[in-house]
């Protein structure tokens, strides 16, 4: 049986024990991330009250000047999470030794897997698409691998908040929608997201061949209903279909020797960033 776990941004924090999970935090913006111990401490023992594991996601990437303000904040919160998740090698090497440390990110080969798992400690890695044959051949058993499976995916970060220099602050969190020669997406503040839900549904068994024993779910958009519905559906505690014309499925698997990838997965993350920075503003 799959692991199910949903994700959330701080300006939408969703909490149900239908979940394995529930992931919390932001993912591009240090400022809010600095900013929000209330937030966390409040979020914190409204799961652990609900017997809910929680991990605090931590942005992407940690400028060194800020550093300092994100370490200190993830410990402070050590009280009302059960770890962190973050693709910044320096802040799950230095907070290796004091929380449960979830990596995000791309494993290149072996050696890389191996230093992931022997010098951060790392126990669990939600990967990149294009790494699962990698994961595949592999077959670790001492770390669990777990993939996005479902929702308005975040496929771009910005170091600026673009939504507001393009919007205007009122709308920065109500996902304006913008379109380029990729595809329509909705930008939210500093995060890129695909405009229609990604989902792997039919591709379940495929993803357990390929080692993974965790899908997540991001809940943006969503009401809790809707959120406990998919994770009924993905558990296969329910009977209730996906609709077809709402959804796509943003992975799909070819045979054994590739993983082919449709739509916005197509592009590396690094080369979307930039084209879609480019081509939109």
């Amino acid at each position: 049986m799959l692991n199910i776990a949903i994700q959330n941004q701080f300006d939408n924090l969703i909490l149900t024990e239908k979940a394995d999970a529930v992931y919390f935090g932001e993912r591009f913006c240090i400022e809010k991330f600095i900013n929000s111990y209330a937030l966390i401490e409040k979020f914190g023992k409204k799961a652990k009250e609900a017997n809910v594991k929680t991990i605090l996601v931590v942005p992407g990437i940690v400028p060194e000047i800020n550093f300092s303000q994100v370490s200190d904040l993830v410990l402070r919160s050590l009280d009302f999470i059960d770890g962190i998740l973050s693709s910044d090698y320096g802040i799950c090497y230095h907070l290796r030794k004091k929380c449960n440390v979830i990596y995000e990110g791309k494993v290149f080969n072996r050696l890389f897997l191996d230093q992931l798992t022997t010098t951060l400690n790392v126990k669990k890695i939600r990967i990149s698409p294009p790494y699962l044959n990698l994961i595949k051949k592999i077959k670790r058993r001492d770390v669990e691998f777990e993939i996005y499976a479902h929702g308005l995916i975040p496929i771009a970060g910005f170091a600026e908040c673009l939504t507001k220099s393009l919007y205007g602050c009122d709308n920065c969190n109500q996902g304006s929608e913008i379109k380029n020669i990729y595809g329509t997406f909705i930008l939210s503040g500093r995060t890129l997201r695909s405009s229609i839900d990604i989902c792997c549904f039919d591709i379940i068994d495929q993803l357990e061949e390929f080692g993974i024993k965790s899908l997540v779910i991001e809940t943006y958009g969503k009401q809790i209903s809707a959120v406990e519905n998919l994770i009924d559906i993905y558990k296969r505690k329910s009977c209730g279909a996906l609709n077809q014309v709402a959804h796509c499925n943003g992975i799909f698997l070819g045979d054994d020797t590739s993983v082919q990838l449709s739509g916005i997965w197509q592009k590396d993350y690094c080369e979307i960033n930039k084209r879609l920075n480019k081509a939109s503003l």
